[in-house]
């Protein structure tokens, strides 16, 4: 959350939906609760709001909800292409979100969050309180998981564009203005560090890597590191991982292991024995 208190998560079970954790309390409580698959959260700027991609549009469309309950689930847009929020704007008023076409394997478009006129060519709105979109990086190659930094001026993304994914960083909004690499060797799912000066994403190694960036007086782009690496869960698609306001403690989601420390695909069994007592007494009968 924008204050460091919460987290906002998706939990893939039988019912998935977005839970919301209090880290200095520990407790986890259920946002959402539908039929539907509710995924990949985003917190408003000030924190009383989720968005997320739901499939309670047939399709898979944009919602939000306030972060304590009080209200009800508001949609935002309206596609026949599937869509996952990914980023909001620091005075949020405009939203990142991948949509996935016919025929394309992923696209970067914005909505507009503040009411404002609609663009030339932008989607617009079919219902009150809905909100219009506009393509924002659009190529023939797969853009996804694109990150707006601290200052709303930049925007990280993952593009194949060169073949393999890379990170990238154009201007925001207007992206045609420049166009810069960030990694050196493969790169997924972006991050902005809270001050704006460093980016975190995976090599190609999925080892957690940084560089750090110049913004002034022109953008400026340095050399990766690797930071760590480990056994953490990748999603196929989205980031699941987040770091501290201060860019010093990383939050990952570890895999579940055997007894021998081998990964494992499956998660962790409860076992459950009845009649336990009686068992333990004829192992072991009363001299």
């Amino acid at each position: 959350s924008p204050d460091g208190t919460r987290v906002a998560l998706d939990i893939r079970d039988q019912e998935n939906d977005i839970w919301v954790l209090d880290l200095a309390r520990g407790t986890l409580t259920r946002l959402t609760d539908s039929p539907a698959i509710d995924q990949y959260p985003v917190w408003t700027p000030d924190g009383p709001r989720l968005i997320f991609g739901s499939g309670r549009a047939s399709a898979g469309n944009l919602f939000w909800q306030p972060a304590d309950k009080t209200g009800s689930v508001e949609q935002l847009t309206t596609s026949s292409n599937n869509q996952a929020p990914q980023s909001i704007s620091p005075d949020g008023t405009r939203l990142v979100f991948r949509e996935l076409a016919p025929g394309r394997g992923g696209d970067l478009r914005v909505a507009r969050m503040d009411g404002a006129a609609q663009p030339p060519g932008s989607a617009p709105s079919t219902a009150s309180g809905q909100r219009p979109t506009e393509p924002l990086v659009q190529t023939v190659a797969v853009e996804q998981n694109g990150e707006i930094s601290p200052d709303g001026h930049w925007l990280a993304y993952q593009s194949n564009e060169s073949g393999q994914y890379q990170i990238y960083v154009r201007p925001f909004p207007n992206v045609d203005d420049g166009h810069w690499t960030i990694s050196t060797a493969g790169g997924t799912r972006p991050l902005w560090a809270g001050n704006g000066k460093e980016l975190f994403y995976l090599d190609g190694t999925t080892a957690m890597t940084t560089v750090p960036v110049q913004t002034t007086p022109t953008f400026a782009p340095g050399t990766p590191t690797k930071l760590f690496a480990g056994r953490y869960l990748i999603s196929a698609a989205g980031r699941t991982f987040d770091v501290s306001l201060d860019g010093q403690k990383f939050l990952m989601i570890k895999e579940s292991t055997n007894t021998t420390g081998d990964q494992t695909s499956t998660p962790a069994n409860m076992v459950v024995v009845i009649n336990w007592l009686e068992e333990l007494k004829a192992k072991f009968p009363a001299k």
